[in-house]
């Protein structure tokens, strides 16, 4: 395969198995051949443009549960398999770097001489900086699977999808090595799953890709350029997802083809018109009406001198309001105290920001009368631009309306039913977004 090939996704969460990285019947837990090959299939899909992050079990070295099952406790042999998962990231690291691919290991578990401590922000940093990240020690908790952590660290890193590299070619509705003519599946719903009790991951992995909409795909890893092509966004294995859908080779960002019908286009609609509401939240929480408030600042862009990148001060920091007219900011990491104040001081609040060691003290003053009647103006202009949005989702929804009647997927009363059903909708959140102003304005003109 080519390193040139358009991949489908920009940012991809990529769960290997331990096992993966041992010969089979080899008295080696680790082989350098394996892993070296392993590590160049990952760099090309690297070298093409994608964005991933990893992670490793430690069952060719350590399985907890299987020694719990032995007499041993299970948070410790929990921790043993965590530590086996550093020792597997390490070698990765190593053979990443061989092949030209900048890399680093973030652990769950404090281990300095060996791998950094996992920091969310740190790790997007380092993936929009174009290195691989390889999340080590689990989620530094015992009871927890390695798949567990890869359905929490995609979430944290925003990643597209999840890709769980097995030894099998995807998932069937029986075991394939013990059923003869198993049905394999290109693509199933996360509901299918749970009601066939098809044992793609431990549940609470699954149940956290199902809740934050994460697709998984199974594929096989051992057929020699698999990883890259699944990488890349080739069709491989299966695909789970909410609801099923498939995935063009050239397709960009996880868009999924959906074969438009009229309950599709009315969910699609009242996403949109949710957005638009949640964008008025959004821009009224950052008007200050006198009182503190965490939604005041939690929005604002900070640029991070030490990562590179910009992010919301909400992830940057906790937030709280210890007097009626004083917001508390305390960072997650210190150095970045004053990326915050410099944020605030270029921001529009027109506030004070007061460093003092690893926080900062923003007094909220009193608003004079002419400049809360200024703040009033200023949210009735945001709410007006919240109902352009949720008009403009009106109209596309009207004119897929149409087309949907054009090709004959509903009937001449079905898009008549369908375009009242959209201005219910229109005239609903139209409705939300005038009683978000009327208590916002309330709140401002109170003194």
């Amino acid at each position: 395969m080519s390193d040139t090939s358009a991949p489908a996704y920009r940012r991809i969460l990529l769960k290997l198995s331990g096992e993966a990285l041992r010969s089979p019947g080899s008295m080696d837990n680790i082989s350098p051949e394996i892993v070296a090959r392993i590590a160049e299939e990952i760099a090309q899909a690297h070298r093409a443009g994608v964005q991933i992050g990893l992670v490793v079990g430690g069952g060719n070295f350590w399985r907890g549960a299987k020694a719990s099952v032995r007499g041993m406790d299970r948070a410790t042999a929990d921790y043993v398999g965590m530590l086996a998962t550093v020792m597997n990231a390490l070698a990765l690291q190593s053979a990443l770097e061989r092949a030209g691919v900048p890399c680093v290991v973030q652990s769950a578990i404090e281990m300095k001489n060996v791998a950094e401590s996992f920091i969310r922000l740190k790790a997007r940093s380092y993936l929009d900086n174009n290195k691989i990240v390889i999340f080590a020690a689990g989620t530094g908790n015992p009871f927890f699977s390695t798949d567990t952590t890869a359905a929490l660290r995609a979430s944290e890193i925003n990643a597209e999808v999840v890709m769980k590299a097995t030894s099998v070619d995807g998932v069937y509705d029986a075991d394939p090595k013990k059923v003869s003519g198993a049905k394999r599946f290109d693509t199933i719903s996360y509901q299918e799953c749970l009601e066939r009790q098809l044992k793609v991951m431990d549940s609470t992995a699954f149940t956290l890709c199902m809740d934050n909409k994460k697709p998984i795909i199974v594929f096989d890893m051992h057929t020699p350029g698999n990883i890259t092509r699944a990488l890349l966004g080739e069709p491989l294995g299966t695909t789970i997802s909410w609801p099923p859908h498939s995935f063009s080779t050239r397709q960009k960002h996880l868009a999924p083809t959906i074969i438009m019908d009229a309950e599709t286009l009315l969910l699609e609609t009242e996403e949109s018109m949710l957005k638009a509401v949640d964008f008025a939240k959004q821009e009224f929480s950052g008007v200050r009406t006198g009182k503190a408030s965490p939604g005041l600042v939690e929005n604002l862009d900070v640029h991070v001198s030490s990562y590179g990148s910009v992010m919301k001060l909400k992830g940057l920091a906790v937030i709280s309001t210890p007097e009626p007219r004083l917001i508390l900011i305390q960072p997650f990491d210190p150095s970045t105290v004053h990326d915050l104040g410099r944020a605030i001081n270029e921001s529009k609040l027109d506030l004070n920001p007061l460093e003092e060691g690893r926080s900062i003290r923003l007094p909220i003053p009193a608003l004079t009368e002419e400049r809360r009647k200024d703040l009033v103006k200023l949210v009735k202009s945001q709410a007006e631009e919240a109902r352009v949005r949720v008009r403009g989702a009106r109209k596309a929804a009207m004119d897929s309306a149409k087309k949907l009647k054009a090709e004959n997927i509903v009937t001449e009363d079905g898009q008549r039913d369908l375009e009242t059903q959209i201005q219910k909708l229109t005239d609903k959140y139209v409705k939300e977004i005038d009683e978000l102003v009327t208590v916002k304005e309330k709140d401002i003109m109170t003194i």
